[in-house]
């Protein structure tokens, strides 16, 4: 048998190959297109699993402001309301040490602190026959005559204010003095007595 040649022509279709071809594309398109869908639904969970996450810390965080916020207001309430009392309890105190100092300005007893207003110092005049109707009016014997005080203050600004008005009244000699426990001294030791004791 004698081997012949011969030239086809066209092509040769050959379904099994390109059957197999087909569906080798196919595959490959349907595996692409499944490892893409799943990627984008890997990616869809993870985002919204993101903003949840997200959105879950904002309102915790949110949550915690407000609470701060209203933990804050009422602070400030509370300070205020504390700022008021203490005002008030200021106010009482004023009230009290005013009401203190006008009952010892007109006590008979000695002790503490006072400022007086000494109207002379007098050798040729002795009120002694008048000291029961002159209450605020005291006399300090010394060695060089009777010195005459007028009026009783426990408040130093009260006390010159009086000084000033007695000058008014002709007597300008008049001059502002202390008394420390019934002892009569100049009024700056007076003055840095009272401080000591009451401004401290």
């Amino acid at each position: 048998m004698a081997k012949s040649k011969f030239t086809i022509e066209g092509e040769i279709e050959n379904n099994a190959q390109t059957v197999f071809k087909e569906n080798k594309n196919q595959k490959t398109k349907s595996n692409a297109l499944f490892i893409v869908l799943i990627v984008a639904v890997i990616t869809f969970f993870a985002t919204t699993a993101y903003f949840f996450i997200k959105y879950n810390n904002l309102s915790n965080t949110s949550k915690q402001m407000n609470e701060k916020i209203k933990k804050a207001d009422r602070l400030f309430q509370e300070n205020q309301a504390y700022k008021e009392a203490n005002d008030t309890l200021q106010k009482k105190i004023l009230k009290l040490r005013h009401e203190n100092d006008i009952l010892a300005e007109n006590n008979d007893s000695a002790d503490g602190v006072f400022f007086e207003v000494q109207i002379g110092n007098f050798s040729e005049f002795n009120i002694d026959a008048y000291i029961k109707e002159l209450r605020n009016l005291r006399q300090e014997k010394a060695e060089n005559g009777n010195k005459l005080c007028i009026g009783r203050f426990r408040s130093y600004r009260k006390a010159l204010l009086f000084e000033s008005d007695i000058k008014k009244m002709g007597f300008t000699n008049a001059f502002l003095v202390g008394r420390i426990n019934g002892k009569l001294v100049n009024f700056q030791t007076a003055l840095a007595e009272y401080r000591r004791l009451y401004e401290q």
